[in-house]
């Protein structure tokens, strides 16, 4: 082979890190060719092929300018001290949006270590909830997720529970002030059904119906150790009593429900009120 010349061309926010010299050329010839090669060399992005940290260097220089500041901090505690240490990112109301989401998704498989991460109020919407989902089997150690009030619909949910269902450790996870929908429930349910260790659910304002939590419970009930479910302001009714009830029979530690803003007549709620007189069941705000 001939000698390597380094080679840094960027293509939709991807990297190319080392092509001989006569390659490069026919790619640049051949846009199909170069683009199925960045595609490739993304993927050395990776604590695993990239011990040295050298590639996340290099494509930290190549971007600089384009990564926010916030997020700039991050790359660079991870790339001068040379050690996988961050345990907390917190971006709680400030507005990634989905080009710094997608800057903060390639950075995330180097914090292995990480167990908090909050993304509330983030305007990460549909693609940028895709850009974290995809990175979420790398950062298994997570206890803490937020992904709350971000303007994500259904289909976004749906594909957001198929990485949720990789966080085995998980514990505390707050998707409210988002649109479930049946889809969303679905895949939520699914993916309860694998995260033992959650205590607490925050699923606030997220338009949940009777019909929706029926199908949620069917992974709620699998969740031993849960403690606290949030479903305030909802659209449940009646209809969801007795969804509700086989839940609070079956959960055994949880001890407090939030229900305030739902359409429960007042009558339910007296009777669920009374024969769970072990559970914090909230149901009036103030």
């Amino acid at each position: 082979m001939g000698t390597c010349q380094m080679q840094i061309h960027e293509l939709k926010d991807a990297l190319i890190i080392c092509h001989p010299a006569n390659k490069f050329d026919d790619m640049k010839k051949n846009p199909e060719s170069l683009l199925k090669t960045v595609v490739i060399e993304s993927k050395l992005l990776s604590p695993e092929k990239d011990p040295e940290f050298k590639h996340i260097q290099t494509f930290f220089e190549l971007h600089r300018n384009k990564i926010h500041t916030e997020v700039a901090y991050y790359y660079q505690k991870i790339i001068n001290s040379n050690e996988i240490e961050i345990s907390e990112i917190n971006f709680k109301f400030h507005p990634l949006r989905s080009r710094q989401t997608k800057y903060l998704s390639l950075l995330l498989p180097y914090c292995l270590h990480i167990s908090h991460l909050n993304l509330w109020n983030t305007e990460l919407e549909k693609r940028g909830v895709r850009y974290i989902t995809k990175v979420l089997h790398n950062i298994p150690n997570l206890v803490e997720l937020s992904i709350e009030e971000n303007n994500i619909d259904e289909e976004g949910i749906e594909y957001f529970s198929k990485g949720l269902e990789t966080l085995k450790s998980l514990k505390v996870l707050s998707i409210s002030r988002n649109r479930i929908g049946l889809k969303g429930a679905l895949g939520l349910s699914n993916a309860f059904s694998s995260l033992r260790k959650l205590e607490m659910i925050y699923l606030d304002n997220t338009e949940i119906t009777s019909e929706q939590l029926s199908i949620l419970s069917q992974g709620l009930n699998n969740l031993i150790d849960l403690k606290k479910l949030s479903l305030s302001f909802n659209l449940l009714d009646n209809n969801g009593i007795n969804v509700l009830r086989r839940m609070f029979d079956i959960l055994k530690i949880l001890n407090e429900v939030n229900l305030i803003g739902n359409n429960i007549s007042e009558t339910e709620v007296e009777l669920l009120l009374q024969d769970y007189i072990h559970i914090n069941i909230n149901v009036w705000a103030g």
